[in-house]
């Protein structure tokens, strides 16, 4: 059988087919012509390099929580708690502490999470009291393009046997912005130190007032 197609005296005889006419023009068919192939699938999800979005919130979430004795009675242990002088006077790094009234009173603090060091302002709001057994309060602090938002209770009971108070506590933190950035493990490993310095400071002015 004849490849060319004669189209008419005085032209040029061209290939016949897709396959002919590439071999003519001096072009590597082979693959060209074979059944199309599926699209290659990504061997992972794309990665996000754009930031977020404004007004968007990136932020984690961490609970603690324990227990101690002290050899004072409830109420004691109740009204220290309730007392924004001296519940301030646990927290290190603190300065700046003014009382709006007996609910309401703020401070600056300072804080530091790996490269990110400096004040925060803080609002604090004791919001629920139940005298001399339970106690509850919400910090927010703003600063270091970061914001950190934490509640905390006091339970007190009397202590087994019944000389002193159990006291059982438990802290919930929520941080958002630049600090929210630095991983979780820094974050954990700087909050278990705070919260064990204020639990540890908390427990021995009581034991000593």
């Amino acid at each position: 059988m004849n490849p060319y197609t004669e189209l008419s005296p005085a032209r040029l005889l061209l290939p016949a087919g897709p396959a002919g006419r590439a071999a003519f023009m001096g072009v590597d068919s082979s693959g060209l012509f074979s059944r199309p192939c599926a699209p290659r699938r990504a061997s992972g999800p794309p990665k996000d390099l754009t930031p977020a979005a404004p007004g968007s919130t990136r932020f984690q979430s961490m609970h603690y929580d324990g227990s101690f004795e002290v050899p004072v009675p409830k109420q004691k242990v109740y009204d220290f708690v309730m007392d924004p002088a001296k519940i301030t006077s646990i927290f290190p790094d603190v300065q700046d502490v003014k009382v709006i009234d007996e609910s309401n009173f703020t401070l600056k603090a300072k804080v530091g999470i790996s490269f990110i060091r400096g004040m925060m302002d803080v609002k604090l709001a004791i919001i629920e009291r139940t005298p001399p057994t339970f106690a509850r309060m919400k910090a927010k602090g703003n600063g270091l393009s970061s914001s950190v938002e934490l509640e905390n209770t006091f339970a007190m009971e009397d202590a087994p046997g019944g000389a002193g108070t159990l006291v059982k506590w438990a802290a919930d933190a929520k941080i958002a912005g630049l600090m929210a950035s630095v991983g979780s493990r820094l974050i954990d490993a700087a909050a278990q130190k705070y919260v064990t310095e204020i639990i540890g400071s908390l427990k021995d002015k009581l034991a000593s007032s």
